[in-house]
C-alpha cells in the first residue's frame, strides 16, 4: 500500500505565516500613528500651559510694577476690582492686544507663541476673603488645545507688593 504525500500544507503554512507578519506590521503602524498622535497633542497642551502660566506672571510683573501695567490695569491700583468673571475689570487679548503687554513681556510671547496662538487674561474682583484680585489665563493654540489657569493675588506680609495666594493657582479647564 503506497501512501500519497500532503501536497500544499508548505505553500498553507506560508500563507498564515504571511497573513500573521501582514497582521502585526499593519497594528505596529497603527500604534505608531496614535502615539504620533498623543506625543502631538502632549506638544500642544504644554505649549497651551505655559502660554497661560506666561498670562499669570505678566499679571504678577504689573502687581509688582504697575507703571508697566496697561491703563486699565492701573486705574484699580487704589481702588479694588468690582467686576465678574463675566465682566471683568481688565482685559488683555494677545496677540489682538499685543500693544497693552510691556516690551520685555512681548518678546516672551514672540518665543513661546506661534502664528495662531492665542492668549487672553481677565482680572476680577477676588473669591478669597484677604484676597485683592482674581486672575485668569487662558492660552488657546493653533491647534486648538486650551488651558485656562487661574489665580488670586493677595498682599504679602513681609513686603507691599501683590503674590499669588499660596494655593490659589490652579488649573480650571
Amino acid at each position: 500500500m503506497i501512501r500519497s504525500k500532503p501536497r500544499g500544507s508548505a505553500l498553507l503554512a506560508s500563507l498564515l505565516a504571511l497573513l500573521l507578519l501582514t497582521l502585526l506590521g499593519s497594528l505596529s503602524l497603527k500604534m505608531a500613528r496614535l502615539e504620533l498622535r498623543m506625543g502631538a497633542y502632549q506638544h500642544q497642551d504644554s505649549r497651551a500651559l505655559y502660554l497661560a502660566e506666561s498670562g499669570l506672571s505678566l499679571v504678577s510683573y504689573w502687581f509688582q510694577h504697575p507703571g508697566t501695567a496697561p491703563q486699565s490695569f492701573q486705574t484699580h491700583q487704589d481702588a479694588p476690582f468690582t467686576g465678574g468673571r463675566t465682566e471683568p475689570d481688565v482685559v488683555l487679548e494677545a496677540p489682538g492686544g499685543l500693544d497693552q503687554i510691556p516690551p520685555a513681556w512681548r518678546a516672551v510671547w514672540e518665543a513661546l507663541s506661534r502664528p495662531g496662538d492665542t492668549l487672553s487674561v481677565r482680572v476680577y474682583a477676588p473669591q478669597f476673603p484677604g484676597a485683592v484680585a482674581t486672575v485668569e489665563s487662558t492660552a488657546r493654540t493653533a491647534l486648538g488645545v486650551r488651558k485656562t489657569l487661574g489665580g488670586q493675588w493677595a498682599r504679602s506680609d513681609a513686603v507691599s507688593t501683590l503674590r499669588p495666594l499660596p494655593g490659589s493657582w490652579h488649573e480650571i479647564y
